[in-house]
């Protein structure tokens, strides 16, 4: 089973597990896991549900694999019980534990996620990763930023998934000054930067209001991605430069970076700013014709921008529309 399984051959691979006549916790596990792998949840929750009714026992990796399928399900009532049994089993270890922490955070459910990180005998760099990330968002910044000092206090070494959370709740509460000093420990190599961490660098400068650092951490990023791209974009959009917003897009659009619908409302946030109704519409017109399908974000800006331009026809076709 695991062998078809690395190679890719789920249906191979189910067809060995349903010919045997007889199955344990390591084979239900495997199959169960690679159905999680392929992103079929919704089979793999009925597997789940077969390995309880032939009444297998769950081991150490069994409760990883459906605290995971629990997460993605978001099924808090499920994973509650598989918690419960987990405190009562002889299997808690750092993976379990992890596995624990991180489907309450999946979940929303940070107050839950705190008490499992609390209850941990030992913790690693993940555990630590998986707090700051649902802290930062979920809209607890000065929690996630007090982890990340609590974290470097006790010794742990962030990786690149922390310092982009960080940087985040940097940037939703506007704390500069712990941001700055990421970035010098950035430079100074306590983790590679890389083009996540550049965007999550562009982005909390933007926010912070400080567009010249934005730039100036743009300008230095040898690769770049669409989210790179709208970051730069929705900072001068978010801060009044609508004339350097659209110039920003006009170079994107001409290097043919793909475009997505944070791109686009940040763009037409920049028009309704300077009053370009000319451009707005060549964007109206993209959105049209590309695959960027209008959703209530897109409409709703659209109609605001065409009533900054006064032409409130044309934000009444958009509300028909």
């Amino acid at each position: 089973i695991c062998s078809y399984l690395r190679l890719g051959k789920l249906a191979q691979a189910r067809r060995v597990f349903d010919g045997m006549s007889r199955k344990n916790t390591v084979t239900w596990t495997a199959i169960i896991d690679g159905y999680l792998k392929f992103n079929l949840d919704d089979e793999a929750f009925k597997l789940f549900q077969d390995c309880v009714k032939h009444g297998v026992p769950a081991n150490s990796k069994m409760f990883v694999c459906i605290m995971n399928l629990c997460g993605r399900r978001v099924d808090l009532e499920l994973g509650k019980q598989i918690h419960a049994r987990i405190l009562k089993s002889r299997w808690r270890n750092l993976i379990v534990d992890n596995a624990v922490v991180h489907f309450y955070a999946k979940c929303g459910n940070i107050s839950s996620a705190f008490r499992a990180f609390d209850c941990m005998a030992e913790r690693d760099v993940i555990c630590w990763t998986t707090m700051i990330t649902a802290c930062s968002q979920q809209g607890f910044g000065h929690e996630a930023l007090s982890m990340l000092s609590q974290m470097l206090s006790d010794g742990f070494y962030p990786n690149e998934y922390t310092i982009c959370s960080a940087l985040k709740a940097c940037g939703e509460n506007k704390a500069l000054k712990f941001g700055t000093q990421l970035h010098g420990a950035i430079i100074k190599k306590i983790c590679k930067s890389d083009v996540f961490i550049g965007t999550s660098l562009v982005d909390m400068y933007a926010k912070c209001g400080v567009m010249v650092d934005s730039k100036v951490v743009f300008d230095r990023m040898r690769i770049r991605n669409t989210a790179t791209w709208t970051s730069i974009i929705s900072g001068y959009a978010r801060n009044g430069f609508g004339e350097e917003a659209t110039s920003f897009f006009r170079l994107m659009k001409m290097k043919r970076i793909h475009v997505n619908k944070l791109t686009v409302l940040s763009v037409l946030m920049a028009c309704g700013t300077i009053k370009s109704l000319l451009f707005g519409r060549e964007v109206h017109a993209q959105i049209i014709k590309s695959n960027i399908h209008t959703n209530i974000y897109v409409g709703s800006t659209l109609v605001w921008f065409y009533c900054k331009c006064k032409e409130y026809s044309y934000a009444f076709k958009v509300l028909q529309y």
